[in-house]
């Protein structure tokens, strides 16, 4: 572990023992313009984290290594390493890569575009991977292990005697939580086989041979939510599920090919949906943006099916229909993959690892990603459902300084063009320093390269044709997108109440993971603050610092937060912070003539 010297120790010590206590003061009165100094500053976790390090190279690359050029089109993609057999991959469209769980190494692997793979997630309680699934507004990846006799890891004696979710950060792939199933199934043989998750962050999780949907809540504890003698059954029960945008679940049952509806407020209401064909060695499941279900088929003995179907449904999924179905090559299919509009598929080689027992099982054969090219619907008709609101994948805080005779209006505009043919730039929110000659502007990007490629190659560019030095924070949006939401950040909410007149950024120079910090505590006190409209939670890349966007009713109210209420608790913290006062600048509007897609909107 690396040392941490006794003053840095101290430091963030004091830091969160203060923090803890001011969250737990009662709010101020609050009047037009108050007096009383309740600090409503950025809060910090309430257990001390002095142990914790500071962001690594190697944490550092969990950020880009295997990032996928936007828009990805090959054909193809080969895993590079014949040993891992993975049984389930997952496109994270926040960060841009793809991730596989291996059923041989029981781990979670980032796989760059050219095959090559990296460890993001290496818990020893993990036997071998099945499904995985991320909840991208939390940022929780959930992955699903399973004792099945073929991994390098053994979990329990016997194949099927255990089985687990382990929850991590999707970014880091830090360990958060492990659900043991078997302490609440009930049941001698487990198979813990898809995971989906829906718009609250709830998981749920078929079990194959429990023959039962088990629920793992955001608040409260891990349940069998459903069970029902239907699931029983020789074989792969239950396998892969999905959760419908209208508040149902859709799962299909492998061994005989029969799909489910199920209520989440009322589960025992199930209906089975009424099929053209059976679905004989439905696996993997994929509801995409138009209401399209995909299911990858493989194989039950004697049956092989190896065919992808897309259903259709015009009656919420009571009844549904046959849209397309294409043969798959016998290598063991087992879940749809969208990206960018483009569907894929899974090729597993899972056949081989089954048949050699788990022991130098590999034939050289790899697992690869490959293409499925269906005639419902052009390239772009494949773009996985969401359950929770899109959002951005990143911000950054662009500061340019304006030498003699450059004035505020020119730089906007210059640097607005920049912007609109900026590559995932979005929403812009353009900031006037009173008595500081700088240009800020506050930027949402669609995902973190494009964050990046802005902050470290465009912007810097621009200042340096026009002889200006310029400065960039980026900031990981998704880590911050519930608690911002919780506090009607116009970045992930439609509008705000009333235009803002001033905006407050502050920081606090502080190592701080955001799945650490009290933002249920610290928000109701904040929205106390005279004159708040909204505030946009900022956690660091890499650094993991810990600040904020606010949006004021008045540069008076502005003022008084950032001068009288946030400094006093940020000064006992014991961390240098931030808290700069700009005034709402006029918004350069978006070009007409831009696709809805490129245009650069702007914060009113």
């Amino acid at each position: 572990m690396r040392r941490i010297t006794r003053c840095g120790r101290r430091a963030a010590t004091s830091i969160l023992s203060f923090i803890c206590l001011l969250a737990c003061q009662p709010p101020a009165a609050v009047g037009p313009q108050p007096t009383t100094a309740t600090a409503p500053s950025d809060g910090l976790p309430p257990t001390a984290r002095a142990s914790a390090p500071e962001a690594t190279t190697d944490e550092a690359r969990h950020h880009t290594f295997g990032n996928f050029p936007k828009p990805f089109s090959a054909p193809k993609l080969a895993v590079a390493d014949p040993q891992l057999f993975p049984e389930t991959a997952v496109f994270d469209p926040q960060r841009r890569r793809l991730l596989i769980g291996s059923v041989r190494q029981g781990a979670v692997y980032t796989v760059a575009p050219d095959g090559a793979t990296e460890v993001l997630v290496d818990d020893e309680r993990l036997c071998s991977v099945l499904g995985i699934a991320i909840d991208e507004s939390r940022r929780r990846l959930f992955v699903l292990s399973n004792e099945l006799g073929v991994g390098v890891r053994s979990c329990a004696k016997g194949p099927h005697a255990a089985a687990g979710v382990g929850i991590y950060d999707a970014d880091t792939g830090a360990a958060l939580h492990y659900v043991d199933l078997r302490s609440i199934s009930g049941s001698e043989r487990l198979l813990a086989n898809a995971v989906a998750l829906d718009v609250d962050g709830n998981a749920y999780v078929s079990d194959s041979f429990a023959s039962c949907i088990y629920q793992i809540p955001v608040r409260g504890s891990p349940r069998v939510w459903h069970s029902d003698p239907v699931f029983s059954g020789p074989g792969i029960g239950l396998n892969g599920i999905v959760v419908h945008p209208d508040g149902y679940l859709l799962v299909v049952k492998k061994n005989d090919g029969k799909l489910f509806r199920i209520p989440l407020d009322a589960p025992r209401r199930m209906t089975e949906v009424v099929l053209p064909q059976s679905l004989i060695g439905g696996d993997g499941l994929l509801l995409t943006d138009r209401g399209q279900l995909v299911v990858i088929a493989n194989e039950v003995p004697p049956v092989r099916t190896n065919t992808a179907f897309v259903l259709t449904s015009d009656d919420a999924w009571q009844h549904a229909a046959v849209r397309e179905q294409r043969s798959l090559p016998p290598s063991y299919p087992t879940v749809p993959v969208a990206i960018d509009g483009a569907l894929f598929y899974l090729h597993t080689q899972l056949d081989e690892l089954l048949r050699g027992g788990g022991a130098d099982a590999s034939s050289g054969h790899v697992a690869n990603l490959t293409r499925l090219n269906l005639s419902s619907g052009d390239d772009h008709s494949f773009t996985a459902a969401d359950t929770v609101p899109a959002g951005p994948g990143a911000f950054v805080l662009a500061q340019v300084q304006l030498g003699a005779g450059q004035n505020f209006a020119t730089a906007q505009r210059r640097l607005t063009s920049v912007l609109r043919a900026e590559p995932g730039a979005g929403q812009l929110t353009w900031l006037a320093a009173d008595q500081r000659p700088q240009l800020d502007v506050f930027i949402a990007f669609d995902d973190l390269p494009h964050a990046r490629h802005f902050a470290t190659a465009s912007l810097p560019q621009y200042a340096k044709s026009w002889g200006l030095g310029q400065s960039t924070k980026i900031f990981d949006a998704p880590a911050t997108a519930e608690a911002s939401r919780d506090m009607r950040s116009p970045y992930w909410t439609e509008s705000l109440p009333s235009a803002p007149r001033a905006y407050v950024y502050t920081e606090v120079q502080v190592d701080v993971g955001f799945d650490r910090v009290p933002w249920k505590i610290r928000n109701p006190i904040i929205r106390q603050s005279p004159g708040f409209l909204s505030k946009t939670w900022l956690s660091g890349i890499n650094t993991h610092t810990v600040g904020g966007l606010y949006a004021f009713d008045s540069l008076r109210n502005a003022k008084h937060f950032a001068t009288e209420l946030f400094p006093p608790a940020a000064a006992k913290q014991g961390a240098a912070f931030s808290a700069l006062v700009f005034r709402a600048a006029e918004q350069q509007p978006a070009d007409a003539s831009q696709s809805r897609a490129a245009r650069v909107r702007t914060t009113r």
